[in-house]
């Protein structure tokens, strides 16, 4: 059950991200890329300690993968 609504949530974020990207693409071609860049190197960043604190709080209930 936590595997499956982590998963979604996941999917509805990227999905999320993805539909600002592009309105935001649509709207404001001229810094389209500097944004995109900014927007991945955030949501990278931020995926990376997401996934850095689940791991610890498996680990930590026993449930390391």
């Amino acid at each position: 059950a936590f595997v499956t609504t982590f998963m979604a949530a996941t999917f509805l974020k990227l999905f999320l991200y993805l539909m600002v990207l592009v309105l935001y693409c649509l709207f404001n071609r001229q810094q389209a890329v500097v944004f995109i860049m900014g927007f991945l190197i955030m949501y990278f960043s931020f995926t990376a300690f997401e996934v850095i604190t689940l791991f610890k709080f498996l680990k930590k209930k026993g449930n390391s993968p």
